[in-house]
């Protein structure tokens, strides 16, 4: 991040649907890393297959494909 900037970082299925929301805050300047553990809101595993994250840092957005294999 160039700044600190408020930063929501939420999981998506292949249909569109909300899986999980991974993080949600305020983060400081620099690269961060973050690991999803493949669950879902209620802490159930999901299947393999194709998800989605949608970054939102300040006002960019970014998507990323993110393929889930078990």
């Amino acid at each position: 991040l160039p700044r600190e900037l408020d930063v929501r970082v939420r999981i998506f299925d292949a249909g569109g649907a909300l899986v999980r929301k991974a993080l949600q805050g305020r983060m400081g300047v620099g690269a961060h890393i973050l690991r999803w553990d493949g669950r879902d809101e209620l802490g159930h595993a999901v299947p393999s297959g194709t998800y989605f994250a949608e970054i939102v840092a300040g006002d960019t957005v970014s998507r990323q494909r993110i393929v889930r294999l078990r």
